[in-house]
Protein backbone atom coordinates (compact mmCIF):
# COMPACT_ATOMS: atom_id res chain seq x y z
CA UNK A 1 0.00 0.00 0.00
CA UNK A 2 1.11 3.59 -1.16
CA UNK A 3 0.58 5.43 1.99
CA UNK A 4 0.21 8.77 0.53
CA UNK A 5 -2.35 7.69 -1.79
CA UNK A 6 -3.91 6.21 1.50
CA UNK A 7 -3.77 9.30 3.10
CA UNK A 8 -5.15 11.16 0.03
CA UNK A 9 -8.21 8.91 0.12
CA UNK A 10 -9.13 8.38 3.31
CA UNK A 11 -9.44 12.62 3.94
CA UNK A 12 -11.06 13.16 0.83
CA UNK A 13 -14.18 10.57 1.75
CA UNK A 14 -14.55 12.13 5.04
CA UNK A 15 -17.15 14.55 4.93
CA UNK A 16 -16.77 17.82 4.83
CA UNK A 17 -12.94 17.32 3.95
CA UNK A 18 -11.05 17.61 1.15
CA UNK A 19 -7.21 17.52 0.44
CA UNK A 20 -5.43 20.76 -1.18
CA UNK A 21 -1.92 19.48 -1.51
CA UNK A 22 -1.30 15.35 -1.88
CA UNK A 23 0.28 13.45 1.07
CA UNK A 24 4.13 13.46 0.11
CA UNK A 25 6.99 11.94 1.83
CA UNK A 26 9.39 14.46 2.99
CA UNK A 27 12.31 13.15 5.59
CA UNK A 28 10.91 10.49 7.72
CA UNK A 29 7.04 11.60 7.45
CA UNK A 30 4.54 12.14 4.96
CA UNK A 31 3.35 16.04 4.66
CA UNK A 32 -0.50 16.89 3.50
CA UNK A 33 -3.26 19.91 3.55
CA UNK A 34 -6.65 19.35 4.23
CA UNK A 35 -9.78 22.05 4.35
CA UNK A 36 -12.24 21.25 6.47
CA UNK A 37 -15.51 23.01 5.60
CA UNK A 38 -17.71 24.29 8.70
CA UNK A 39 -20.67 26.51 9.36
CA UNK A 40 -18.36 29.48 9.83
CA UNK A 41 -15.29 29.22 7.55
CA UNK A 42 -13.33 26.50 5.91
CA UNK A 43 -10.31 25.54 8.11
CA UNK A 44 -7.25 24.37 6.44
CA UNK A 45 -4.94 22.37 7.89
CA UNK A 46 -1.48 21.15 7.00
CA UNK A 47 -1.02 17.23 8.28
CA UNK A 48 2.31 15.41 9.50
CA UNK A 49 2.41 11.90 9.90
CA UNK A 50 5.64 10.25 11.22
CA UNK A 51 6.42 7.06 9.14
CA UNK A 52 6.19 4.74 11.78
CA UNK A 53 2.26 6.04 11.99
CA UNK A 54 0.43 4.44 14.19
CA UNK A 55 3.18 3.68 16.79
CA UNK A 56 4.24 7.52 16.12
CA UNK A 57 1.69 10.46 16.03
CA UNK A 58 -0.27 12.39 13.19
CA UNK A 59 -0.24 16.05 13.93
CA UNK A 60 -2.34 18.70 13.18
CA UNK A 61 -1.25 22.39 12.31
CA UNK A 62 -3.11 25.37 11.12
CA UNK A 63 -2.79 29.31 10.21
CA UNK A 64 -6.31 29.45 9.55
CA UNK A 65 -7.03 30.20 13.70
CA UNK A 66 -5.31 31.30 16.71
CA UNK A 67 -6.34 31.89 20.06
CA UNK A 68 -8.40 28.64 20.64
CA UNK A 69 -8.00 25.91 23.04
CA UNK A 70 -5.81 23.31 22.64
CA UNK A 71 -3.14 25.36 19.88
CA UNK A 72 -0.37 25.97 20.29
CA UNK A 73 1.78 28.30 18.37
CA UNK A 74 4.79 26.74 17.05
CA UNK A 75 7.86 27.95 14.47
CA UNK A 76 7.46 24.81 12.11
CA UNK A 77 3.95 25.05 9.99
CA UNK A 78 1.56 26.86 12.37
CA UNK A 79 -0.75 26.74 15.83
CA UNK A 80 -0.05 22.73 16.63
CA UNK A 81 -3.32 21.44 17.70
CA UNK A 82 -2.71 18.95 20.85
CA UNK A 83 -5.45 16.33 20.91
CA UNK A 84 -4.56 12.72 22.26
CA UNK A 85 -6.30 9.80 20.77
CA UNK A 86 -6.69 6.00 22.23
CA UNK A 87 -3.58 4.10 20.43
CA UNK A 88 -4.55 1.31 17.88
CA UNK A 89 -1.67 -0.71 16.30
CA UNK A 90 -3.87 -0.52 13.11
CA UNK A 91 -3.31 2.35 10.89
CA UNK A 92 -6.92 2.42 9.39
CA UNK A 93 -8.55 2.32 13.45
CA UNK A 94 -5.99 5.46 14.50
CA UNK A 95 -6.15 7.51 11.17
CA UNK A 96 -10.08 7.35 12.06
CA UNK A 97 -9.75 8.42 15.77
CA UNK A 98 -7.48 10.86 14.69
CA UNK A 99 -10.22 12.24 12.46
CA UNK A 100 -12.71 12.20 14.70
CA UNK A 101 -10.57 13.66 17.30
CA UNK A 102 -10.18 16.73 14.80
CA UNK A 103 -13.60 17.14 14.10
CA UNK A 104 -14.82 16.97 17.81
CA UNK A 105 -12.31 19.91 18.49
CA UNK A 106 -13.71 21.82 15.62
CA UNK A 107 -17.26 21.16 16.74
CA UNK A 108 -16.46 21.72 20.63
CA UNK A 109 -14.15 24.89 20.49
CA UNK A 110 -13.97 26.54 16.70
CA UNK A 111 -18.17 26.24 16.19
CA UNK A 112 -19.14 26.14 19.64
CA UNK A 113 -16.27 28.37 21.65
CA UNK A 114 -16.24 26.47 24.41
CA UNK A 115 -13.92 27.31 27.65
CA UNK A 116 -12.37 24.57 29.39
CA UNK A 117 -12.50 25.03 33.08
Amino acid sequence: MELGSFYNRSFSKEKCFSVTKEFQKENDYLIGEVEVNTVKEKLKFIVVILSDYPYKKLSFFTNSIENYPHLQNTDTYGNYLCIHVPFSNKIETKLQWDIKALNEWIERYYINDEIDD
